[in-house]
């Protein structure tokens, strides 16, 4: 209770308009303090993450009455995203729940740093920054034995990250 900015003597009415703005009637300062809808955004942990491509997730979780007219994710290699920042665009969202990108031309071996974020045309809300670590090498899977005989036995692997070029030779 005062008569600080944020601060009210004799509220006597509150409103919220159909964008999502709130209203608060002061009779005592004589003002209308007016506030913006919010929205909320988090950044959940990458995955899927190869030497050249990775998964990226996040969430709305509060809109405040007012969908999000953008939402995506922004991730560089500086952690403090001063320099090499690409950004996804996925457009819209209505109402609250999780998203993803794929992101790809990543290079091997290096950390990215990514953040979630929602505009609801009243500003910009970022997710807390993460980090992943791409992979350095070309990734391959070993299955297990199959069609297993005293004689013969088939080896199952496959080839899940050629970092960008054909693999040259393969096998056990």
């Amino acid at each position: 209770q005062g008569s600080g900015d944020d601060q009210f003597t004799s509220p006597m009415g509150i409103f919220r308009d159909p964008r999502g703005y709130l209203y608060i009637a002061d009779t005592s300062n004589n003002r209308i303090k007016i506030y913006a809808p919010v929205i909320a955004s988090l950044t959940h942990q990458a995955t899927s993450v190869l030497g050249t491509t990775a998964t990226l997730h996040g969430s709305v979780y509060d809109i405040s009455g007012v969908d999000a007219f953008q939402h995506g994710f922004i991730y560089s290699t500086a952690s403090d995203f001063s320099s090499d920042v690409s950004t996804t665009t996925l457009g819209a969202f209505v109402g609250v729940g999780d998203y993803s990108a794929d992101i790809s031309g990543l290079t091997p071996g290096t950390t990215y740093y990514f953040r979630a974020y929602a505009n609801n045309g009243t500003g910009v809300e970022y997710g807390q920054r993460l980090s992943f670590l791409t992979n350095n090498a070309q990734s391959v899977t070993t299955g297990g034995a199959t069609l297993v005989t005293n004689s013969t036995v088939t080896l199952n692997g496959s080839i899940d990250d050629t970092m960008g070029a054909d693999a040259t030779e393969h096998g056990f």
